[in-house]
């Protein structure tokens, strides 16, 4: 049946792609909304052109967002302009200009009241782009719940791609404006690339900042703004813990209070906005001080507010962010109506009847009337609908609800607005995954210059070290960041990523669901967590050198069984328990150099049954439990050099028959016990160096008929001719016939 429904879903594509104009497609399940990703490739997807069903799901939706309608002072289309670029005057189609009442223009040039919130305007970065966000409360449960608002497009990725003939030069146009795409026949829809912008997003607010992965259960974008772009729905819910909360200094009573007013109400109505201006440091007390401007509600649509603004030059309001709070200004100032998302811009005529009537530079008119450039916001409007929308969205991601949104490792899912149900919710392939129909089983396969992508060992390798230095905490643009780690990836190396939070190697593992092989060498994290790498289960290799960990959760490894190599070396973890490596059954070689372990329980290697190498240098360890390695059966080498061992007793290595390394170099050993290596027959190499042995057991090498290599070097106690040189295979005799000798019976 599987087989034939795909081939009736082909023939209603290619029906879609025969026709000419731009007619609705049979496709009752909307197809191609659902996909993250739209190449116009005939050999990458069954259907060849989805193009032609994007136009007319999304065409009156483009048309929607590129104008302010219902206006009575706006009547011009308000062109929506890209950070850092204007649109000129000769772009706007017949230089037609807004006619705007003097009135209400000096309106808008209103006072700023002085009693706004401040304290709660945060800064977001998702990826390259960063945006405002504001505390909100929202009515929940006969109680209230505070989260974050901010801009949907600030967090989530619409990019649209077309092309038309040129037929003055005889070349192809190229444009990347979803209105253009998907609002004129001749356009032809080459690609549609949609999603959350990364795998994590960072919040800052005065100095301080916390990290939250962008998925379902964090952030709610709804499904109308991922389906099409409709600026209607440009909002996105930002759920934080109370830690998190805590993290940024977050005071609860300064909070925003969501309003829903009505069309009439808002109208012609002053209000204030409040935002931060572009590219200030993040680390710095001044990157989240609110900038506050004031304008006018110029038109008041169902869903959509248009305010014009009249107190704020170009370049300001050009570096102004997006996400930030609208308010009225004669209510409480804590009441939002609205959430900027868009800064436009149009052209303004005053006009009056009156002769008195002066301009705003207090110049008569005389027989030209002004014109003004001013800039417009686009704002989405706060509605009952909205408010009531946010609170079933967090009933639905609730772990202890009965229908609980449930993550998958390569879908991201978006609630329908207004019900919020999770069967009606969008689900596409998340990053790293392309989608055939209704499933995501090809990796995305497309990566910048920051790293190297091998497709065929499915190799990706990121190494940020070039630029180095840097602050931990810095704002520059990482990797993980910035790349599009393909799903089928089994091997990834993130050196120098500046990787800080366990919740970023989380929500990265998520997405890599074949990850076999992870290199997180020389980062910034200084703990984990006990669902840091439950999504790793078939990580056969992890290093995590060169880190700051100085605490290492006791249920952190307890999904991947698979671990075959683990190396924690050259960080500040201070003890190893028994819950540690309780799960690791598989593992191989173990690495714990370069820490501050001083404590190592006896149960600790209890499930290592398949250990052959651990490595314990440069440590803190006074004693090793009797029992350490009970049941390591196979281990083969054993490095404890440079710790502080005075003593060893006589049972710690005779339960490891394979035995054949040791090296206790470094230590403050005085005497060794009697029979301590009578269980390892096949001991080949022993390293009693820098110690401050007195004296030898007369049994140190009975029945190690094996043993190629001895050295007792700066063990000033000892007598000579045992420090004299290393005792190699043709020199052991030598040695056994000085432990005759000189040993203690």
């Amino acid at each position: 049946m599987l087989w034939i429904a795909s081939g009736f879903i082909l023939l209603l594509c290619q029906s879609c792609v025969r026709s000419k104009s731009v007619t609705k497609p049979d496709l009752q399940t909307h197809e191609c909304l659902r996909r993250a990703h739209y190449y116009r490739d005939p050999s990458r997807f069954a259907c060849k052109d989805f193009g032609l069903c994007y136009k007319y799901y999304c065409q009156q939706i483009a048309r929607r967002c590129n104008s302010c309608k219902k206006s009575s002072v706006v009547q011009q289309p308000c062109l929506v302009v890209e950070k850092k670029a204007v649109v000129n005057v000769t772009q706007e189609p017949r230089k037609k200009y807004v006619t705007m009442d003097a009135d209400l223009f000096q309106t808008a040039t209103m006072e700023i009241p002085e009693d706004l919130p401040k304290k709660n305007i945060l800064r977001v970065t998702a990826g390259s782009q960063e945006c405002a966000a504001f505390v909100a409360e929202i009515p929940y449960k006969k109680k209230s719940a505070y989260v974050l608002l901010t801009a949907a497009s600030c967090l989530v990725d619409f990019q649209v791609e077309c092309t038309a003939s040129n037929e003055y030069k005889n070349d192809t146009l190229h444009r990347k404006e979803d209105h253009v795409c998907f609002g004129y026949k001749r356009w032809k829809v080459q690609s549609v690339n949609k999603g959350f912008r990364s795998y994590c997003a960072t919040i800052h607010k005065e100095g301080l900042s916390t990290q939250i992965a962008l998925n379902g259960k964090t952030v709610m974008v709804p499904r109308q703004f991922i389906e099409c772009g409709d600026c209607r729905f440009d909002l996105a819910i930002i759920r934080l813990t109370s830690k998190q909360f805590g993290e940024l200094n977050v005071s609860f009573s300064g909070a925003h209070t969501l309003v829903a007013k009505d069309k009439a109400e808002l109208a012609n109505h002053t209000v204030s906005i409040q935002s931060i201006r572009e590219g200030c440091v993040g680390e710095s007390k001044d990157s989240t001080i609110p900038l506050t401007v004031g304008g006018v509600i110029s038109s008041a649509q169902k869903m959509k507010l248009c305010i014009m603004l009249g107190n704020i030059t170009h370049r300001t309001f050009e570096n102004l962010l997006s996400g930030g709070p609208v308010s009225l200004t004669n209510s409480d100032s804590r009441e939002v109506v609205g959430v900027a998302t868009h800064i436009v811009r149009t052209q303004v005529q005053i006009d009056d009847s009156s002769n008195d009537l002066k301009t705003v530079t207090e110049a008569p008119f005389g027989t030209q009337i002004p014109i003004l450039d001013l800039p417009i916001v686009s704002a989405v409007r706060i509605s009952k609908g909205f408010i009531s929308f946010v609170g079933r969205w967090l009933d639905a991601t609730r772990d202890r609800s009965p229908c609980a949104l449930k993550l998958h490792p390569r879908f991201d899912c978006y609630p329908s607005y207004p019900k919020a149900f999770v069967n009606q919710s969008l689900c596409m392939c998340s990053r790293g995954w392309t989608n055939e129909r209704n499933s995501c089983k090809n990796s995305l396969e497309v990566m910048s210059e920051k790293c190297k992508w091998n497709a065929k060992q499915r190799n990706a390798k990121c190494n940020d070290q070039q630029r180095l230095p840097y602050k931990i905490n810095s704002r520059r643009r990482r990797a993980i960041d910035l790349e599009i780690i393909p799903g089928s990836t089994t091997k990834l190396s993130l050196l120098y990523d500046n990787i800080t939070n366990p919740v970023e190697i989380e929500e990265l593992l998520r997405h890599l669901t074949d990850l076999e092989r992870l290199v997180l060498d020389c980062n910034h994290l200084q703990k984990t967590l006990w669902k840091t790498f439950q999504y790793g289960r078939k990580l056969r290799f992890l290093s995590l050198r060169f880190n700051n960990l100085t605490w290492l959760h006791s249920g952190t490894f307890r999904k991947n069984r698979q671990l075959l190599y683990l190396c924690l070396a050259n960080n500040s973890i201070p003890a190893i328990n028994n819950k540690h490596f309780s799960k690791q059954n598989q593992l191989v070689n173990l690495d714990l150099r370069d820490n501050k372990i001083c404590e190592v329980t006896e149960k600790a290697f209890r499930k290592l049954k398949n250990l052959e190498r651990v490595l314990l240098g440069n440590n803190q360890l006074k004693t090793l439990p009797r029992h350490l390695f009970q049941k390591t059966k196979k281990l083969k080498e054993i490095w404890l050099e440079n710790n502080l061992l005075v003593g060893l007793r006589r049972e710690i290595f005779s339960f490891c028959p394979e035995l054949r390394f040791v090296n206790l170099e470094g230590n403050g050993l005085i005497r060794l016990p009697n029979g301590l290596f009578m269980g390892n027959p096949h001991l080949y190499n022993l390293n009693f160096n820098n110690n401050q042995l007195e004296e030898l057991p007369s049994d140190l090498l009975d029945h190690q008929n094996y043993i190629t290599h001895v050295t007792l070097y700066n063990n000033t106690q000892l007598p000579l001719p045992f420090t004299l040189s290393e005792f190699t295979s043709s020199t052991i005799n030598n040695l056994k016939g000085l432990l005759d000798r000189y040993g203690r019976v």
